[in-house]
């Protein structure tokens, strides 16, 4: 009988072990629980302050459209100072027709944003705002962007930024006929 009953307590014990072995790890996951659930509460407080602006940038949107387009399909040719007068121009047209959009509207920061901008710098871009319009240009522009590039930044940069998808033809090279036929072929 007392060999009988150690047998019981012993599995008894066991059980107890491991009982108490499995509420402590549901212990852990109730605590990572409320962690994350705390943490979870700060991110709808951030969530709510971006919806807001969301629905601020969504009503604002046609106006900005307007400008970027206006911007992306003249402006390209042009230097900094006429760029600032057409914009303004075209801004005032925009709230004479009470077209909602972004006061200090920035055809850079709407068609790239400041995160693209710095990739960019970093590849090579000059940081000045007509640097990065160009660079929205050659980006985002449906048509070839014609850079005159007397000190080799643009090329630089597109050289950083497109790495093995462009070919760089000179005519100066051997096999410059045949570098162009391969960049035509293949897309680059």
């Amino acid at each position: 009988m007392l060999a009988d009953l150690e047998v019981q307590y012993n599995s008894t014990t066991s059980l107890m072990k491991k009982l108490k072995d499995e509420l402590d790890n549901l212990q852990v996951k109730i605590d990572r629980g409320d962690k994350l659930v705390s943490g979870l509460a700060g991110e709808k407080t951030r969530w709510e302050a971006s919806l807001i602006i969301l629905d601020e940038d969504f009503d604002q949107l046609v106006g900005n459209c307007i400008l970027a387009a206006a911007f992306m399909s003249y402006c390209g040719p042009f230097p900094s100072d006429y760029r600032d007068t057409l914009i303004q121009s075209w801004i005032d047209v925009v709230e004479s027709n009470n077209i909602p959009f972004t006061k200090g509207f920035d055809f850079a920061n709407f068609m790239a944003g400041p995160a693209q901008a710095r990739e960019w710098q970093q590849n090579g871009l000059p940081t000045d705002k007509f640097s990065t319009e160009n660079g929205v240009f050659v980006t985002k522009g449906l048509r070839w962007a014609l850079n005159i590039d007397p000190q080799t930044q643009a090329m630089n940069w597109i050289k950083k930024t497109c790495g093995d998808q462009i070919v760089i033809a000179d005519y100066k090279d051997t096999g410059f006929a045949k570098k162009l036929e391969q960049g035509i072929i293949h897309g680059k």
